[in-house]
C-alpha cells in the first residue's frame, strides 16, 4: 500500500492544471480540425463551382461530393471543346451509352470483349490515340483517334456490327421467350426493301414486331454539326428515316414497327428506349 502524507490543496492544483492542459489541448485540436475543414470546403468549391455543399446525411457520402466536381469538370470540357469533341462528349455522356461498361461478359450471348477491344472501344470515346495516322483505301486520312472507320464506305466492319447488333437483338427476344426471325423473307415487300427481323409472336399492341437497325456515325461529316447541339441528334434522324422507309412495309404485313438507332458512341434515338 502507497500512502501520501502532502498537502492535498497542492495535489487538487495539480489536477486542475492537468485538466485544464488536456481541455486547452482539445480546444486546439477542434480549431485544427475546423481550419482544415474550412480549407477543404474551400478547394472543393474551387474546383465544383457555384454550389453549396452537401449537408446533413448527404455529407457522409463520397458521391454527394464528387458529383458537382466531375460536372464541373465536364462542362469546362465543353466550353473548350472544338465541334468533334463536343459532339463526341454528349454522345458518350448520354443515357445508356456506357450501359456497355455494366454489362456482364458473356460469350454465349456475344458479349464479352477482349483486352484490346475494350481499349479501342475506351479510346474511341475518351479521344485517345488509338492508331498512326495513315491513308485510308478510300484516300481520306485518318487521324489518330480512327473515327474515320466508323463512316468509311470502304469499312469491313460495318457489316459485321450491323450483323452483331441484330443478332443480339434477336437473342434478346428469344431468351424473352419471344420467337424472332431475322431478315423476314416471306414478307409482301417493297423492292428493294427489307426489314432487319420480325418476332413471330403478337406484342403488346397485339401485332408482331417487326425492326429496322441503323449505326449513325456520331461524328460522321453529315452529323457532327447536329451532333454537337446535342446528344442522339444523328439517331434521331436515322429513327426518323427508317420510319419513312419501312413503316409502309410493316402496315403492309400487318405489323408493329420499332426503328432502332444506337450511333457509333452510344447516344439512342428517342424511341429506341420505348
Amino acid at each position: 500500500m502507497f500512502l501520501y502524507f502532502g498537502n492535498k490543496e497542492s495535489v487538487d492544483n495539480k489536477n486542475n492544471n492537468n485538466n485544464n492542459n488536456i481541455s486547452n489541448n482539445n480546444n486546439n485540436n477542434n480549431n485544427n480540425n475546423n481550419n482544415l475543414a474550412e480549407l477543404a470546403t474551400q478547394a472543393w468549391r474551387g474546383s465544383a463551382g457555384p454550389v453549396e455543399p452537401p449537408l446533413g446525411e448527404e455529407a457522409g457520402r463520397q458521391r454527394s461530393w464528387d458529383e458537382p466536381v466531375c460536372r464541373a469538370s465536364f462542362d469546362l470540357l465543353l466550353t473548350r471543346a472544338d465541334r468533334p469533341s463536343r459532339a463526341r462528349l454528349l454522345a458518350v455522356s448520354s443515357t445508356d451509352a456506357g450501359a456497355w461498361l455494366h454489362t456482364l461478359p458473356l460469350k454465349n450471348l456475344g458479349l464479352c470483349l477482349t483486352d484490346r477491344e475494350l481499349t479501342v472501344a475506351t479510346g474511341l470515346r475518351v479521344g485517345a490515340p488509338i492508331v498512326r495516322s495513315h491513308s485510308c483505301v478510300c484516300n481520306a486520312m485518318v487521324d489518330p483517334t480512327g473515327h474515320h472507320d466508323f463512316s468509311c464506305r470502304k469499312s469491313a466492319g460495318r457489316q459485321r456490327r450491323h450483323a452483331l447488333a441484330n443478332d443480339i437483338l434477336a437473342r434478346a427476344f428469344r431468351a424473352a421467350g419471344v420467337q424472332a426471325e431475322l431478315e423476314p423473307h416471306l414478307l409482301h415487300g417493297i423492292r428493294g426493301r427489307r426489314l432487319d427481323g420480325a418476332t413471330l409472336d403478337s406484342g403488346s399492341v397485339g401485332l408482331p414486331l417487326a425492326w429496322d437497325f441503323t449505326c449513325p456515325d456520331t461524328l460522321a461529316q453529315s452529323h457532327v454539326a447536329q451532333s454537337a447541339t446535342g446528344a442522339g441528334e444523328a439517331a434521331s434522324k436515322a429513327e426518323q428515316g427508317n420510319i419513312t422507309k419501312y413503316g409502309q412495309l410493316a402496315a403492309l404485313n400487318s405489323l408493329a414497327f420499332a426503328p432502332v438507332a444506337i450511333e457509333t458512341l452510344g447516344s439512342w434515338g428517342p424511341l429506341g428506349p420505348d
